[in-house]
């Protein structure tokens, strides 16, 4: 959409100035060219949170090794006369530069039970009984696999069950109700960061185990949990969980416990300060804060009328400590700007108006003192 608030769905509509900036890529094909490249098959990605252009998401699969690494190992094994070895129960089949070792299994394929039995006429008869045994599968040994078959990290995630004790410990903190299904979630080998995944990610990952613990990564979910990060105030807590903005709109639904009400002016209050003292808030906001514990919670503001402002639900991620309390803002800049717009101002417009009332209640302040002071000597001369 142009300054002028015009829509612009190609490339030729814009100006020389727009296409120095960004590529023609960003509008999107003629209708031949979508058929011919199916995009029907595709999902175009629009990030909210990092202020990009859309972009597509495509799962590559490598099917053989690159010509030029190909040629070096080919080029490697004729300079040393080195043995080949074809690792056939592949897919395809892929060469490397090494001698595979197998590991040696100790095990009989097949055993002879010899009975020998002399009567009393000093005659002996033997049988031979014969049982055979499958041979044990071959392993390669690790001390010569190839790096490309061993996995960097070994059980570097799980995923999380009804009984696992940390989630116990978070679902007690919060009183998360039993509706919510945690088998879904992935754990960190640490068990101090959860992901929220989905039933069909967690069989692709069931299935490919070893692929996915050698290329871990977030991607496989959104984080929901994590490690109690340093705070500007202090939190006396058992639970050093922190739950994540995006985690909040997985769970709310679930959640009947650590959440505190708020006010436009308690909302305002907790985007324009690092800290919050509790006994500055509004009283709905104080009750609520002492039915809580101290760590992680969770602020919640709905406008009162139709002419509130902001005129929407807003959640919010903090911490309360003893007396003080704190919004995480994890560095969202983008999202307390926000917050302060959706109120019909800006930040700087929040402090001078603070400023303001400050000055007015000092005037005040020093006019209630000269009354009092010219007060006193007219009782002195009656």
């Amino acid at each position: 959409m142009s300054d002028d608030g015009f829509m612009m769905d190609k490339a030729s509509a814009v100006s020389d100035e727009f296409l120095e900036k960004y590529p023609a890529t960003i509008f999107p094909p003629s209708l031949k060219e979508a058929n011919a490249y199916h995009l029907e098959r595709c999902v175009r990605v629009l990030p909210h949170d990092n202020n990009t252009a859309g972009f597509f998401c495509a799962v590559l699969v490598k099917n053989s090794e690159l010509p030029s690494l190909r040629a070096k190992i080919l080029a490697e094994m004729s300079a040393k006369k080195t043995v080949v070895a074809i690792a056939t129960d592949e897919p395809t089949t892929r060469q490397y530069g090494y001698k595979l070792r197998l590991k040696t299994h100790v095990a009989p394929t097949m055993i002879e039970w010899t009975t020998e039995v002399t009567d009393d006429n000093l005659k002996t008869t033997s049988t031979t009984e014969t049982s055979t045994y499958k041979m044990p599968p071959h392993e390669i040994d690790p001390a010569c696999k190839p790096t490309q078959l061993i996995p960097q990290v070994d059980d570097n995630f799980s995923f999380c069950e009804q009984t696992t004790e940390e989630w116990i410990k978070i679902k007690e903190f919060f009183k998360i109700s039993d509706d919510f299904d945690p088998t879904n979630m992935i754990m960190r080998h640490d068990r101090t960061v959860f992901f929220q995944s989905c039933p069909m990610v967690k069989t692709l990952v069931k299935y490919n185990r070893e692929l996915v613990d050698s290329n871990f990564s977030a991607a496989l979910g959104v984080c929901i949990f994590f490690g109690m990060p340093n705070l500007c105030i202090k939190v006396d807590t058992e639970l050093q969980t922190m739950m994540s903005h995006e985690g909040l709109a997985f769970l709310y639904p679930f959640i009947q416990k650590q959440v505190v009400n708020i006010d436009s002016e308690d909302l305002l209050k907790l985007a324009f300060y690092e800290r919050v003292k509790i006994d500055t808030l509004s009283e709905k906001a104080q009750t609520d804060i002492k039915e809580t514990d101290q760590g992680c919670i969770l602020f919640v503001y709905r406008p009162k009328y139709m002419s509130s402002q902001p005129n929407c639900n807003i959640t919010l991620v903090g911490a309360r400590g003893e007396n003080w309390c704190t919004h995480y803002k994890e560095g969202r800049v983008s999202d307390w700007k926000n917050t302060f717009r959706l109120a019909g101002m800006e930040r700087e417009d929040y402090g001078r108006k603070i400023q303001e009332e400050k000055l007015v209640a000092a005037l005040e302040k020093d006019k209630k003192a000269k009354e009092k002071q010219n007060a006193e000597p007219e009782k002195m001369e009656t």
